[in-house]
């Protein structure tokens, strides 16, 4: 079935994608209109787990593994060369020491993943899915050199209720899909592995949900490299880990990340590099030691909105920019609060020139209070509409610009419309060596210091309406 969403300007309308993912609509079509009034369309495919999918793959014959003896099969990987697609194999409780290969669509279940454990002997990968139609239940992956469940070039699996965790190998992640469709990994722990929890490679419009990832030490605990699109990752807790909570890198678009719990990483929350066209929403990024988010170098058209981004180590969101501009992303309705940093920095690097860095950017209805830098601070970046923020209780500025200077005085420059920029320690908003900014009806009142600072021999031509101070 085919629905046709329209979301406009109410950024509330994101959670409609969200709900119909998991009430069972399999294609969406979204509009968005980007912050230049155009407009971008994407075909969302999900293959969501329904009655009609499980007996797809669940029709034929009943096979029992025991490693006891009794039933059908000792091992694992005989029974499932002896069976016919659509065949169910159930493991029964035991320890079996296997690396399985899977060519053919089966279902195969175990007794629990606390009672029914494969066991890699540190062999390459614990279980390899290289066909499509494969549904995997209650097991206990463990002991691998590289993957615990290896989904390669396979489609339409569900891998769900499993445990993979304690793979040891500097390369070993938990569940690594590598060209895989329309899977869904749903309800697994992967825990304490040498590199990631869940790892997608070119994998499209698959379904991540309610898993636990963490204490992994790779990249991410989820990570979505190389061209990963069209996925939601949803539900997730992916916290304390040795590194990012998630990792989105390298051409992936149109991916909504929604309600995860991100807490604790010894890096970054969330890190995304070279992306665009993502949904980033209703997130919770608390406590971790670098930034809530960070968005990294040609990151592009991407929404962030209802994010909670409180106590991080560094900056609630960082935007940073050293050799391609991250340009037209929209941040909306997140609360950045009692970070070390920022709540929100967008910041260009000394490889960029002419003051060229995040531009375009719409940021508006956002909270940055009681943060140790800044509530909003951008440096180095033009044509920013940053309206309706309240950016109260901060230890630094309310609004800082550094460095915006426009190349065209014909252009205007960033703008600054409707925020509430109030009782800050120094200034509700302050301007460093740049120009051509309009200042129109914020509010910057109580703060320590001054209502509006502008400072520099560079700063002219900014234009101050209706303040009140």
């Amino acid at each position: 079935m085919r629905n046709r969403i329209w979301i406009k300007k109410d950024i509330y309308k994101l959670l409609v994608v969200y709900v119909l993912l998991l009430t069972g609509y399999h294609s969406m079509l979204i509009q968005e209109t980007d912050t230049s009034g155009g407009a971008f369309n994407y075909l969302r495919e999900a293959q969501i787990e329904s009655n009609t999918f499980q007996k797809e793959i669940s029709r034929g014959n009943i096979i029992i593994v025991d490693d006891d003896g009794g039933q059908d099969y000792l091992t694992i990987q005989s029974a499932i060369d002896n069976a016919t697609p659509g065949d169910t194999v159930r493991v029964w409780a035991g320890r079996y020491y296997e690396n399985i290969n899977i060519n053919k669509p089966l279902t195969i279940s175990g007794n629990g993943s606390t009672n029914t454990t494969i066991d890699g002997s540190s062999n390459s990968n614990v279980i390899c899915i290289n066909y499509s139609w494969v549904k995997m239940s209650g097991l206990n992956i463990t002991n691998a050199s590289s993957g615990g469940i290896f989904i390669n070039n396979a489609n339409h699996c569900i891998i769900m209720n499993n445990t993979v965790s304690n793979l040891l190998g500097a390369v070993s992640s938990g569940i690594i899909l590598t060209n895989a469709n329309n899977c869904t990994i749903k309800n697994n722990t992967c825990n304490q592995n040498g590199q990631s929890g869940i790892l997608l490679y070119d994998s499209n419009k698959n379904l991540i949900i309610n898993n636990t990832a963490c204490r992994n030490r790779g990249d991410g605990a989820i990570v979505l490299a190389d061209w990963c699109c069209h996925n939601t990752v949803s539900n997730n807790n992916c916290s304390n880990n040795f590194w990012n909570g998630m990792y989105i890198n390298n051409g992936c678009e149109y991916n909504i990340i929604t309600q995860n719990t991100i807490d604790s990483n010894l890096y970054e929350g969330i890190w995304f590099e070279l992306v665009t066209y993502n949904i980033v929403t209703n997130n919770t990024c608390n406590n971790n030691n670098r930034n809530g988010l960070r968005f990294t170098d040609g990151c592009h058209h991407n929404i962030v909105a209802n994010n909670t981004i409180f106590r991080n180590n560094n900056n609630g969101i960082w935007v940073w920019v050293m050799i391609a501009e991250c340009n037209y992303n929209t941040f909306s309705n997140n609360m950045c609060i009692q970070n070390n940093g920022n709540g929100l920095y967008l910041e260009g690097g000394t490889g960029m020139d002419d003051f060229s860095a995040c531009n375009y950017n719409v940021i508006k209805n956002n909270i940055f209070r009681e943060n140790i830098d800044s509530g909003l601070n951008i440096r180095a970046s033009r044509h920013n509409f940053i309206t309706n923020n309240t950016c109260n209780l901060n230890q630094n500025h309310g609004i800082s610009l550094y460095g915006t200077l426009s190349a065209d005085s014909n252009n205007n420059n960033n703008t600054i419309i409707n925020n509430n920029c109030s009782k800050n320690r120094v200034c509700g908003i302050h301007l460093d060596n740049t120009d051509f900014i309009k200042i129109l009806n914020n509010t910057v009142s109580e703060n320590v210091n001054y209502g509006i600072t502008i400072v520099d021999s560079g700063s002219e031509n900014c234009k101050i309406y209706s303040r009140e101070f």
